[in-house]
């Protein structure tokens, strides 16, 4: 008899995990907590491990095209003058695949097209699981369901993994983040590039989406910006920012406070499983939150067509993912505090470091992030 696998959380990493079971013949019931798949949302970063995952299900050239093409990632002061930069070199660009920078709602809608509307539950939002024979699922409104295997896709704030792990915290960065698209009417901006900016505090990013769109984020110590509201230190940032910020309807602006997950024990339990910011969460600095959930989902599929049973892809998920996912959000902490020193002479002197050092750094964790093939 078949088991009967359900994924919380119609995510990126919950999508793509579902097009590697049905590769094996799995056919999971995807509950999501949202009404309906609309184009809400930022703008996310598809980094060249996320895209050989995506060459690997045929999904690659679709989410390009829907997209724009990312060919490094510049950082500069506050006055626009160089300070690092990381690129695809020309070996990586003759494979062919390419960094993405994609509206994350059409990014979405690509895969939940791939997976097939009629294997996604929406309005399930997940309220509390009691496992017996079967685990069961009870949602908001007192909608019940039923599985023989449990994956929690959802998110940071993960009620799968409250369950299987009571203990997590999440751990506050002292950071604040919004983010927004806007139309693109920026002609000087470089298209087939990232840009952030370092200020005394506070950073300032954007990047192109598409010919209509770009997508901009900007990121606050919390003590500057107790709310939602925009503190000036951020208008006045750069030219740009203030731009950016004018030309985004102020509903559509997302703000959140930056945190982090304490590593985890066991990202698994019996028949559960965690993946993605449910299993290890990090800040949004290096921009791999999503890539590190896609990897997830690939290394499950690959262990399956290796032959293993589900249930005992778990463990070896957890063994084989550990040590890159934990650097991820350590190193990605770590920038976050880097790139918002307050002091002008001491962000003076890291500006001068990494000018001096950047290159050879750069292309060693370029080649770190973009290894998928360790499993």
């Amino acid at each position: 008899m078949s088991q009967e696998v359900a994924i919380i959380g119609a995510g990126i990493g919950g999508l793509t995990l579902a097009l590697y079971l049905q590769r094996q013949g799995i056919r999971p019931v995807i509950y999501e907590s949202a009404a309906t798949l609309e184009p809400l949302g930022a703008g996310i970063m598809m980094a060249y491990n996320a895209m050989q995952v995506f060459e690997d299900l045929g999904l690659a050239a679709l989410i390009e095209a829907a997209g724009n093409r990312v060919l490094g990632i510049d950082i500069a002061d506050q006055q626009e003058k160089h300070i690092t930069a990381t690129a695809l070199d020309q070996a990586d660009l003759q494979k062919g695949i390419y960094n993405v920078a994609i509206h994350r709602a059409k990014l979405q809608e690509i895969l939940a097209e791939a997976v097939g509307m009629e294997h996604i539950q929406l309005s399930r939002r997940l309220t509390s699981i009691r496992e017996g024979e079967k685990t069961n699922l009870i949602f908001e409104g007192g909608h019940q369901a039923h599985c023989d295997v449990l994956f929690g896709a959802d998110g940071i704030r993960s009620v799968v993994r409250q369950h299987i792990a009571p203990g997590s915290s999440l751990r506050d960065t002292g950071q604040v983040c919004w983010r927004g698209i806007c139309a693109h009417q920026f002609p000087e901006l470089k298209t087939d590039l990232g840009v952030e900016l370092w200020g005394n505090g506070d950073r300032f990013g954007y990047v192109v989406l598409n010919p209509q769109q770009a997508y901009w984020y900007a990121v606050s110590k919390s003590k500057y910006a107790p709310g939602p509201q925009i503190p000036e230190r951020i208008l006045s940032f750069n030219p740009l920012a203030r731009q950016f910020i004018a030309a985004t309807p102020a509903a559509k602006i997302i703000y959140s406070p930056l945190a982090d997950l304490a590593p985890l024990a066991h990202w698994h339990s019996h028949n559960i499983c965690l993946i993605g910011d449910a299993a290890h969460a990090t800040t949004p600095n290096m921009g791999q939150g999503g890539c590190q959930a896609i990897e997830d989902a690939y290394t499950i599929g690959k262990l399956l067509e290796r032959g293993h049973p589900l249930q005992a892809t778990f463990p070896l998920l957890q063994q084989i993912r550990t040590k890159k996912v934990n650097k991820i959000v350590q190193q990605s902490r770590l920038l976050g505090r880097l790139s918002q020193l307050e002091n002008k002479y001491a962000a003076s002197l890291r500006n001068f470091a990494l000018r001096l050092t950047a290159a050879t750094v750069a292309r060693k964790q370029l080649n770190f992030l973009i290894d998928i093939h360790y499993i």
